[in-house]
């Protein structure tokens, strides 16, 4: 079961580090602080990409019940029920329970920056910036009792970590030209924080990481529908959030990407923005044509015969 798979993961974890120092806390005994992350919008053409991340507390006592079993990957959900998993953990903030939810963070990342860092590193920094949010606000709200050096477990979607949480000889290609977080964020990460992991389809396996994927989802499809959809109604942005449909494509091409909106670095934006330079610069030299055709001054008819007019 998920449950039990995430369960086991973070307590595992927790054992086997070498940071939890030897004498552990109250809290240390009683269970661990989940942060799990997840991204939303690495293939759209057009929007930011969104992480999320979400704080939860896991009980060592297995005869507590965890809750949120049964959820997916948000991509294989209905709309709807994306936005009723999404009511749900909002009201579980809101009410305050400790043994539900504890903290929410959602991050998005623009158009400018992905095509700066690339769009694995921009959802990497994303994630982590979502992460250390989640920490601040626990830290905040319960203190202690529940953030504690060595205490928190961090879960991220995917095969690969943020550069600022990756041990040495960890996949995840180079470090990003600049991170997000500002080194006193990553040292205070690297202190809490017992380990990280990666993990393949966390969403499916992992309850924490599929709450993420929701936050992240809903959170990127109300921007471009609210935002984006108000501000460019021709691109179409509320139908398909910035795919590259072929709807989302053929507008592409016919009216130029959007700056600070598409991702120029990505194929199918540039392919397009080259056929509207061309389509652009044909009706230029077509306007400029017919107007020198009707401005141009009319030349007088050349003849050979000359009349004589003889004077009387």
């Amino acid at each position: 079961m998920q449950s039990d798979f995430e369960r086991a993961t973070c307590l595992e974890v927790v054992r086997q580090t070498r940071n939890v120092p030897r004498r552990r806390s109250s809290s240390a005994n009683a269970g661990v602080l989940v942060i799990a992350a997840d991204e939303a919008g690495r293939g759209p053409l057009a929007g930011p990409v969104v992480a999320a991340a979400i704080a939860r507390w896991l009980p060592r006592d297995k005869s507590l019940p965890l809750g949120w079993i049964g959820l997916n990957d948000s991509k294989a959900m209905t709309e709807s029920q994306r936005e009723r998993t999404a009511r749900d953990i909002d009201q579980a903030l809101a009410s305050g329970c400790r043994a539900s939810l504890i903290a929410k963070n959602v991050h998005f990342v623009e158009a400018p920056v992905i095509d700066e860092l690339n769009i694995l590193q921009a959802s990497l920094e994303a994630m982590a910036v979502c992460i250390h949010g989640c920490l601040v606000s626990s830290r905040e709200l319960y203190g202690p009792a529940v953030v504690t050096p060595g205490n928190v477990v961090i879960l991220v979607d995917g095969p690969y970590l943020p550069h600022c949480l990756r041990i040495p000889g960890s996949r995840g290609g180079k470090p990003p030209k600049r991170g997000l977080l500002a080194p006193a964020d990553v040292t205070e990460l690297s202190r809490y924080a017992a380990c990280a992991r990666a993990i393949v389809k966390g969403d499916a396996r992992c309850p924490s990481v599929a709450l993420a994927s929701v936050a992240a989802k809903v959170a990127r499809d109300a921007h471009m529908t609210d935002v984006l959809d108000s501000k460019h109604p021709s691109y179409g942005f509320a139908k398909h959030k910035g795919y590259p449909v072929p709807s989302h494509v053929e507008v592409l091409s016919r009216l130029g990407p959007i700056t600070g909106v598409h991702r120029r670095t990505y194929g199918p934006v540039k392919r397009a923005e080259g056929l509207w330079k061309k389509r652009n610069a044909a009706l230029h030299r077509g306007k400029l044509a017919k107007k020198a055709s009707t401005t141009a001054p009319r030349k007088k008819k050349s003849s050979l015969y000359t009349p004589v007019v003889r004077k009387r």
